[in-house]
């Protein structure tokens, strides 16, 4: 949510205020499986993202890519440049490590690994889609679509990424042709 990222620049007590809007809006992962990974080359997922995993599982909910902005923020701050690189790195070696634990080589792979997600987090992606009503694509008017929820990182609402080979390991659950969990999936799945 830019307005906490906004707020990390201001002083006390505006910052303070800024604050109170924490939770102003939708979690990024509940945006990015309310698309259904419909033209994830124009999705762009921000909002809550603060490392490799979190871009590994925006990815995989259908994100064409990720930013952040605040890790950078607080990076320049305490590091200047050197703290920008660093950050960069570990933000790739924690992206290739996520993608290397899903069996996922490439990106286009890591998109297609199954996403486990549970009861509360389709409940809310329900709940979204079914107060949506359609409007003209953003994509569609400026080739890209910026998807920003809140501070809530695609890791409190996802309940797993990973390999899923066979069949789910949750007693009672169902996936989806395409390896999202259909109707009656419940719990997660420890790929």
């Amino acid at each position: 949510n830019w307005i906490a990222v906004e707020g990390e620049r201001l002083a006390a007590p505006e910052r303070q205020s800024a604050r109170a809007f924490d939770d102003w809006g939708l979690p990024t992962g509940v945006l990015l499986a309310a698309l259904g990974g419909r033209d994830a080359d124009r999705v762009i997922a921000s909002g809550g993202l603060r490392h490799g995993v979190h871009l590994a599982k925006a990815i995989a909910l259908g994100a064409g890519l990720g930013a952040m902005a605040l890790p950078f923020i607080r990076a320049v701050m305490a590091g200047g440049v050197d703290g920008v690189l660093a950050l960069i790195a570990r933000i790739e070696h924690e992206l290739r490590t996520a993608m290397t634990l899903c069996g996922a080589p490439t990106l286009a792979a890591l998109r297609r690994v199954p996403v486990m997600q549970s009861a509360a987090f389709r409940h809310q992606v329900a709940e979204l889609c079914r107060a949506s009503t359609p409007a003209p694509s953003a994509a569609a008017a400026t080739g890209r679509a910026w998807v920003s929820g809140t501070g809530e990182p695609p890791a409190q609402t996802l309940a797993a990424i990973g390999p899923v080979v066979g069949r789910p390991s949750v007693p009672g659950s169902a996936a989806a042709p395409h390896g999202r969990p259909g109707p009656g999936a419940e719990g997660r799945l420890d790929g």
